[in-house]
């Protein structure tokens, strides 16, 4: 268990919010009509949501001249038991909404999601795109206030999405992000074992902390490029050419889950990166292309004498090579940075890539 079960009843997202009026657009929460139509009144253009869903269900958008405000009110008081939310419109949620995720109250990853064409919902089961996108000064204030609160309330999973705190326009999910699969209990401290092994891998970048980790005789895989090194020798040799510093300076490491076992671990992770430098380790011989890559990883690791024996690296080079510009998904059953949002939110479109009769 990773979260306090009773911080997760008593933060979904729409209600956490609440709490930080400073960093949101003009809200307000009801049932009163009177009090809705006053709110239109001010604000000219609105959204309309029920104050808990997710999915993009139920959510309105009433621009100024729309006659629909108040049958969208009765409709909304029989369908729903809960007060009904009311933001101003922000137009640039045209561009896209980020979906932040917060580890320990620390940023560790994100993906931004724009609206089809004729819509303002961004959700992908209805046609939005999932992009890579990095941080503005102001995502990183609000993660900055928001952080040391959801740590305090014992969420140290958490993500929210940008256009409420500061954006306006959808809906939002539980603060605890449906996570799954996290690891309940270690008790022989292999996580903390293997942290300190990427802690020298990609924070400190230090060849000889990164080998004190390791086993009298490990071995490392990436599977897709079949690159890596055995022995101490043929590790080292590879960490020191290939792998430690030539990863990108903005490269992101989020974790989706861990399961660790008696004398092994397997970590989900997604990474992402500007492909700004060489990348021999996973792409060999090709040159960057400046475009952004999102895509998940998973990480088998096994332990001997308490240091990491073993690294086996796995991820979809087809989806990688997608978001390069170096493979036409269209023509091909492979898919792009979407792969990445869909591994953090199982609710999106499953089966897209299977022909329709």
């Amino acid at each position: 268990m990773v979260n306090d079960p009773a911080s997760v009843r008593n933060s979904p997202e729409k209600v956490f919010v609440l709490d930080f009026l400073d960093l949101m657009p003009p809200t307000l929460v009801t049932r009163s009509a009177d009090e809705i139509r006053a709110f239109r009144q001010q604000h000219k253009d609105i959204v309309v949501k029920p104050h808990y869903g997710n999915g993009g269900t139920a959510i309105f958008r009433i621009p100024p001249g729309d006659t629909n405000l108040n049958s969208l009110i009765e409709l909304m008081g029989l369908t729903f038991r809960e007060p009904i939310m009311v933001q101003r419109y922000v137009p640039q949620v045209a561009k896209g909404d980020k979906r932040i995720i917060l580890v320990d109250g620390a940023f560790a990853g994100a993906i931004n999601r724009v609206p089809p064409p004729g819509e303002t919902r961004s959700n992908l089961h209805i046609g939005g795109k999932a992009e890579a996108t990095t941080l503005t000064k102001r995502d990183k204030e609000i993660c900055a206030q928001l952080g040391p609160e959801l740590k305090k309330r014992g969420l140290r999973r958490a993500r929210h999405r940008r256009h409420d705190l500061g954006r306006g326009g959808e809906e939002g999910q539980s603060a605890e992000g449906q996570e799954e699969g996290v690891m309940a209990s270690d008790p022989k401290g292999l996580g903390a074992k293997f942290d300190a092994h990427t802690d020298a891998e990609f924070k400190t970048r230090d060849i000889e902390a990164t080998m004190a980790t390791m086993a009298d005789a490990p071995h490392v895989t990436h599977v897709p490029t079949m690159t890596g090194g055995a022995g101490r020798d043929g590790v080292r040799r590879f960490y020191e050419n290939w792998f430690i510093g030539r990863w990108p300076e903005d490269t992101e490491i989020t974790p989706v889950s861990r399961t660790v076992g008696d004398t092994q671990l397997v970590d989900e992770l997604i990474i992402s990166f500007t492909h700004n430098c060489d990348m021999p380790a996973i792409l060999p011989g090709v040159k960057p292309t400046g475009r952004k890559v999102v895509i998940p990883f998973v990480v088998v690791v096994g332990f001997a004498d308490d240091k990491v024996a073993f690294e086996r690296i796995y991820w979809d080079q087809a989806s990688m090579l997608v978001q390069l510009g170096l493979i036409d998904k269209v023509t091909l059953p492979v898919s792009g940075a979407e792969q990445a949002a869909r591994l953090v939110d199982p609710s999106l479109p499953s089966n897209t890539l299977i022909p329709k009769a």
